[in-house]
């Protein structure tokens, strides 16, 4: 008996089994996990489309049928913040883009004192992944990073003080990159449904 004991813990060490999919829908989806997948379905929305809440639903779950996300994740998902944001001046102005950067990785040295507020000559190698940047019809360069942050008294400065650091990171990383100048940074703020202005 002890040997096949023995046995079985071998076999259940060495192989690791994909957790049933019954059981991650029993699982409770956090905050963290349903800003993931706004991101998801944001990052997948189309300029190039004119949304209602049946076509995003769709979108949605395309990603169930593909088995990217389960369907408890998908009901999770608030259909009317995504719709909210096509319907915002910045999705028009995606739709008239000459060009879009979507999920952009970045490794590069910056400066050390941009993020450690002290003075000094060293770099420090910085990755990280850009949520979106574009090049206007009027040739501007505007970043846009997506946050789905729960925000008391609908305090948008909170955004703006816990992020900035980020976006300056990224602005310089894509100045880098296009040389040339970012002509603003936009925060989207799911929870307000709106856009904040950075620069």
């Amino acid at each position: 008996v002890s040997k096949l004991k023995n046995k079985k813990a071998n076999i259940t060490n060495e192989i690791n089994f994909e957790e049933p999919k019954f059981l991650k829908d029993e699982i409770k989806i956090s905050s963290a996990r349903k800003g993931t997948l706004m991101h998801l379905i944001l990052q997948n929305i189309s300029e190039k489309e004119n949304y209602t809440i049946e076509k995003i639903t769709k979108l949605i779950n395309s990603f169930v049928e593909k088995e990217i996300i389960t369907q408890k994740e998908a009901e999770s998902i608030n259909t009317n913040k995504i719709y909210n944001f096509t319907q915002s001046d910045i999705f028009k102005e995606l739709q008239k883009a000459k060009k879009i950067y979507r999920e952009q990785p970045f490794y590069i040295n910056v400066p050390a004192k941009l993020i450690y507020e002290q003075e000094t000559e060293e770099k420090i190698l910085v990755q990280g992944i850009i949520d979106l940047y574009y090049i206007t019809e009027n040739d501007e360069i505007v970043l846009l990073d997506y946050k789905t942050d729960f925000l008391e008294n609908n305090n948008e400065n909170i955004l703006k003080e816990k992020y900035e650091q980020q976006l300056q990171l990224y602005k310089f990383a894509i100045e880098h990159a296009m040389k040339k100048k970012i002509d603003k940074i936009y925060i989207y703020s799911t929870f307000l449904d709106r856009s904040i202005k950075i620069l």
